[in-house]
């Protein structure tokens, strides 16, 4: 897909303008967790289990979205919380009321639309190893530029 079919998508996803998809369908689908809060064999909740699977997969990192994980982010460990839609996974940190999609793919893509924000980004840097250090620390300034650029609070 060229970027600029990908970007239509994430601009239609971010503004919700229901070109896509209806905005009832995105709001239930798209941003709602579907992760259930019931809890597993081992006592913890889907959601809970979703954000151990990244700490244990080395790829892990890639799919937090650019918000740290519990093993790197010190003191922040407890403020991001993580699910899935039926569309990608979900983050943003405690205290947020909208959730941010985001995917990641193999040569070090990464993409996220931020609702609450009003930003949407791709990161495509087309480098393998999947998954690369330098990879996720640039998609992860990249994100964080984009929110602080172009987000609500942007001056």
């Amino acid at each position: 897909m060229p970027a600029e079919a990908y970007f239509k998508v994430l601009e239609s996803l971010v503004k919700n303008d229901g070109r896509l998809l209806k905005p009832e369908t995105v709001e239930r689908y798209v941003f709602t967790p579907q992760l259930v809060d019931e809890k597993d064999k081992l006592g913890s909740t889907l959601a809970q289990s979703m954000r151990n699977s990244f700490l244990k997969d080395p790829g892990g990192r890639m799919m937090s979205g650019g918000l740290p994980l519990p093993s790197d982010a010190g003191e922040e460990h407890d403020e991001v919380e993580y699910n899935h839609s039926l569309l990608g996974a979900l983050s943003r940190r405690k205290g947020e009321e909208k959730w941010a999609l985001h995917w990641g793919g193999a040569p070090n893509i990464q993409w996220f639309v931020d609702p609450g924000q009003g930003v949407a980004g791709l990161f495509a840097a087309q480098v393998l190893p999947p998954a690369d250090g330098l990879m996720l620390d640039l998609a992860v300034e990249f994100r964080k530029a984009a929110v602080k650029d172009l987000g609500k609070d942007a001056a």
